[in-house]
């Protein structure tokens, strides 16, 4: 049942933004960063528990792992990410700065204006030391002419989280792309996760007062590791999304004319999500870029006075 609704999900996405087609131009900003060629990527995640103890017996945190292979023709590249990348906020945020996402523009810049084809990597497993698991593929037919092809994961599999272990993606390929194999280390938990001054998972978080920064603290991982802080809300039943993008330097500070936003009429369901991101590339015949994504990703409420 999760894999039907998550095609479901899919398709429900490709509908909606076919219908969205229309004679607007393209921004420059979307001109900038059209996309063609063959491209892969394999996202594993584990959203890590933010209870200060785990109680026993209790379920473990879902561990996922899903990839999408895809041939793009004229597209933007925020709008191809909705199609194979959605699991994560953009990570096309400079380093170093935050955004705050406009839900207007965002659709707006959602219309297709090219193609993508989900191609066939033939069979994917996931392998930590001697244990091996298929990862289990859905091939379904055009949608309007739009997308088809092979979507692969999107639902928990049966292998362990072990931080800084190595896990190793496998491709037996197919017509379309070459076999491939690659390495990746976990990232490490997050540690000292400190949200507006309260340790997550200890002590509730609550926004600062108007006109303070909301800072985000954590203990640094390797330095080859990503940041993602994103900060979600509804207004009046309109979500509302900031990202910021750091290095592993252990501070994020969400500036306070975005975080005070949330003090504003009519907020509610105010949510921070920390991920720790840490990449691997790989070529394979058939792919202009490849890359493995292992993504942590911790969660708290925070509390709106």
């Amino acid at each position: 049942m999760d894999r039907i609704l998550n095609i479901s999900a899919v398709l429900g996405v490709v509908v909606a933004l076919t219908a969205a087609c229309g004679p607007e131009e393209p921004s420059p900003a979307m001109a900038r960063t059209e996309l063609r060629g063959n491209f892969g990527e394999v996202i594993l995640a584990y959203t890590q528990s933010t209870s200060e103890r785990a109680d026993e017996g209790a379920m473990t945190p879902p561990f996922e792992i899903s990839a999408r292979f895809v041939s793009v023709r004229d597209l933007g590249r925020a709008q191809a990410r909705l199609l194979w990348g959605a699991e994560l906020p953009p990570s096309d945020v400079p380093l170093g700065e935050c955004q705050q996402l406009d839900p207007s523009q965002h659709y707006r810049d959602t219309m297709l204006s090219g193609s993508v084809e989900l191609l066939d990597a033939g069979a994917l497993s996931l392998r930590l030391g001697e244990q091996e698991l298929a990862v289990p593929s859905l091939s379904f037919p055009s949608v309007y002419g739009v997308v088809s092809g092979v979507l692969y994961g999107g639902e928990a599999v049966e292998v362990a989280f072990q931080p800084e272990q190595v896990y190793q993606v496998l491709s037996r390929g197919s017509e379309a792309i070459g076999a491939f194999e690659v390495d990746i280390a976990a990232p490490e938990e997050l540690e000292s996760l400190i949200v507006a001054g309260a340790e997550v998972g200890v002590e509730p978080v609550t926004l600062e007062a108007p006109g303070q920064p909301l800072e985000v603290r954590w203990e640094p991982g390797r330095a080859s590791n990503e940041i993602l802080v994103e900060l979600s809300y509804s207004q009046f039943g309109v979500e509302q999304r900031v990202v910021c993008r750091s290095q592993e330097d252990g501070v994020v500070e969400i500036p306070a004319h975005m975080a005070g936003r949330m003090l504003e009429a009519g907020v509610s369901d105010a949510r921070l999500v920390v991920f720790r991101v840490a990449r691997a590339s790989f070529a394979a015949e058939g792919l202009d870029e490849g890359e493995v994504l292992f993504v942590l990703s911790a969660a708290t409420p925070i509390d709106i006075p």
